[in-house]
């Protein structure tokens, strides 16, 4: 009678990108106990689609919530494992960090281009929403989803949502209650 949604990325997660370095190192780990090991966990893992079908923006995540259906009886618990204060503080280290790295490439023997190149590159660094805003894999925004009005936000990252002594009696409570 409920559908509860803990970390879900709704509308993606900037860190799928990285899918397919993980499945490599994976791939290369299960090497070393043999080939046909290594081929059987590939074709169990699948076509790594993962890295395609959570990315934002992806056909698929596009065609799942292009209908928004009745969602009055979802509950969605997600993670904001900074608050503001340390934020701030994370926010400041970075900018210390450009600041020190900036420095370190004009004092760098290379080619002009290549200084500008990593100077432009520096400039875009920034602390992804999924860290900034969320539980380090999952934004709120993208856990969100239109007409789900219960949406409970703990102070964890994403592997402790499920495990959390505070996340299990809610969703103890969320299944009790009655849509």
């Amino acid at each position: 009678r409920r559908i509860i949604l803990q970390g879900t990325p709704n509308h993606g997660s900037d860190w799928a990108a990285l899918r397919p370095l993980v499945e490599m190192r994976q791939v290369m780990k299960d090497l070393r106990a043999g080939y046909s090991l290594a081929l059987e966990n590939a074709i169990l893992d699948g076509q790594g689609q993962i890295a395609h079908d959570l990315q934002p923006g992806s056909l698929f995540l596009n065609y799942l919530n292009r209908n928004p259906c009745d969602r009055s009886r979802y509950t969605i618990t997600c993670g904001q494992r900074f608050g503001h204060v340390r934020m701030r503080l994370l926010s400041e280290g970075l900018d210390l960090a450009r600041s020190v790295l900036t420095r370190e490439i004009h004092a760098m023997r290379a080619p002009e281009i290549l200084r500008e190149g990593a100077l432009q590159s520096l400039k875009h660094v920034r602390i992804p929403a999924e860290v900034s805003e969320g539980d380090f894999f999952v934004s709120r925004e993208s856990a969100a989803l239109e007409g789900v009005t219960d949406v409970r936000t703990f102070k964890l990252n994403h592997g402790e949502l499920c495990r959390d002594p505070e996340t299990i009696p809610a969703i103890i409570e969320v299944l009790q209650t009655d849509a």
